[in-house]
């Protein structure tokens, strides 16, 4: 008889900590996923002004390295990829959808060089903004 009480005792034990160990593991992801959210917000609200990794994770309250991890983890992808990302973006609607000349785009996207944001682009996308553009402008018109 006291067998079987030590092991329901000890099955009970065992579930209790399962449960709290997923607990925690559910609220470490709720944790992430509101910090990846964060940082696409402020991504959106400073991308313009090329701050860096460390400026999003103090805002965010975590370590570089930490935040990071989360944003590989939560979006796939590392912090500077995700603001890259957001840049071309930004870029790729001003070029086919303004008359704006790419100079004045690059300077309204934050950069100092434009010969700069011409290598950033085609490292990012394989092609010219210049090129870009008459090719999305071409396709869009088809």
């Amino acid at each position: 008889m006291l067998d079987v009480h030590v092991t329901e005792i000890l099955v009970r034990l065992a579930r209790a900590g399962a449960r709290s160990t997923l607990q925690a593991l559910h609220k470490a992801m709720t944790i992430d996923s509101r910090r990846v959210q964060a940082l696409e917000t402020l991504i959106a609200a400073h991308f313009r002004e090329h701050r860096p990794v460390g400026f999003y994770a103090g805002k965010i309250g975590v370590s570089v390295a930490q935040l990071n991890r989360i944003a590989r983890q939560e979006a796939g992808a590392s912090v500077s990829h995700l603001l890259a990302r957001r840049l071309v973006d930004a870029a790729r609607r001003d070029l086919v959808f303004t008359p704006t000349p790419v100079q004045a785009i690059a300077y309204s996207l934050g950069f100092q060089d434009p010969a700069y944001f011409n290598r950033f682009f085609r490292r990012q996308t394989g092609t010219t903004p210049g090129t870009y553009r008459e090719t999305e402008r071409r396709r869009l018109a088809a």
